[in-house]
């Protein structure tokens, strides 16, 4: 069977390599992904991860004895920025400075 450009094929299932943008996976969004028969939505969940794997049911290959089609497995790819305006990087500078709450905090004092 010939490779396919964008899917893998894995028994029923197919997978599919999917770049996000760091805004989507961080705030949530919804995006158009390919599937075997056209387009469809997909829901990014907020703070979404690089490899992170969503399933969409029934999107894969139809079962060879019946019984429906197996699912896409969308691997979401967060593209980290590389060419920021100035602007852009005080942003996530300011975002990187945010004191955050860790499990220790306030037990030793």
């Amino acid at each position: 069977m010939k490779e396919h450009a964008l899917f893998k094929r894995e028994e029923d299932d197919i997978y599919l390599d999917t770049p996000v943008s760091f805004s989507q996976a961080a705030l949530g969004a919804e995006i158009d992904v390919p599937t075997l028969s056209g387009k469809a939505k997909l829901k990014i969940p907020a703070g979404t991860q690089t490899h992170t794997l969503l399933r969409m049911r029934g999107e894969g290959m139809p079962r060879v004895h019946g019984g429906g089609k197996g699912d896409q497995i969308v691997r979401i790819i967060v593209r980290t920025p590389t060419n920021m305006s100035e602007k852009q990087k005080t942003i996530l500078s300011d975002l990187g400075d945010t004191p955050k709450k860790g499990f220790f905090d306030g037990m030793f004092r």
